[in-house]
């Protein structure tokens, strides 16, 4: 079997070119010494938040769906860590959007105190004056290994995460939790998707096994470019165990039914 990474598109092709104004990003989030990833913000999360402030209003990355004469518009992040990704994109999304409100759910795993950490962080958040309104981030536990259904069955329009995948157990549950929560587009005309900040060739076994189990599970991975970021910006990763010391990059993924 071919060993390749998932094809590049400029967002240009799928996405409005906007000039957004900037992002507020100073969510009083505090860091932790955890025995997980979750006790700080790792460089995947500040590309992911350049990424959505690059791309516009929500409606710029709702697959096939618009925000137009709807209320609420539901965002799920998976392994939210501190909560500072959820948190900087409940308040910008919030502010500009015109029509719809931004809900934004951000979840944890109770092992290794990753979900305290993450509620006293959305509690601190709450009480900063941070956030618009108290109800745009709120949190649940969420482990992939034996999933909340109570999360996984609600109607989700966007799914977001970053540097969420350090070890294969990790990314079977990941891709297990993505088959629940995926929906195509075939009948309703509703279907969702995933905005995923991965850092490549961290680990490239776990490159190869993420590839490998989407593709079995059916979604497509599609990488993305920022609003009018240069082809040369976002050079050809090199194959996956060719080389003893491959650069790390972090790339935005688009995942999908």
């Amino acid at each position: 079997m071919t060993k390749t990474s998932p094809s590049v598109i400029a967002c240009s092709e799928s996405l409005a070119l906007m000039t957004p104004p900037l992002w507020n990003r100073d969510a009083p989030v505090l860091r932790a010494d955890l025995l997980s990833t979750g006790g700080r913000v790792w460089d995947a999360a500040f590309r992911l938040v350049d990424f959505f402030e690059a791309s516009g209003p929500l409606d710029a990355l709702l697959k096939n769906q618009s925000t137009e004469r709807r209320t609420l518009v539901n965002v799920l992040e998976l392994g939210s860590g501190c909560g500072w990704l959820g948190a900087v994109c409940a308040r910008n999304w919030n502010a500009c959007e015109l029509s719809a409100r931004i809900a934004v759910t951000v979840t944890e795993q109770k092992a290794h105190d990753a979900l305290d950490h993450l509620e006293r962080n959305v509690d601190n958040l709450k009480a900063s004056g941070f956030l618009p309104e108290p109800w745009v981030l709120q949190v649940h536990e969420l482990s992939w290994d034996e999933p909340n259904t109570a999360v996984l069955d609600r109607d989700w329009d966007l799914i977001i995460g970053s540097d969420l995948l350090y070890e294969p157990e990790g990314v079977r549950g990941f891709v297990g939790v993505l088959e629940r929560i995926l929906r195509g587009d075939s009948t309703s005309g509703k279907g969702n998707c995933m905005i995923y900040a991965h850092t490549k060739h961290r680990y490239d076994t776990v490159d190869e096994l993420l590839y490998e189990l989407t593709r079995e599970a059916g979604l497509e991975l599609r990488e993305l470019r920022l609003p009018n970021e240069e082809a040369s910006a976002l050079p050809d990763s090199p194959p996956l165990f060719s080389e003893l010391f491959p650069e790390h990059r972090v790339a935005i993924l688009r995942i999908s039914r």
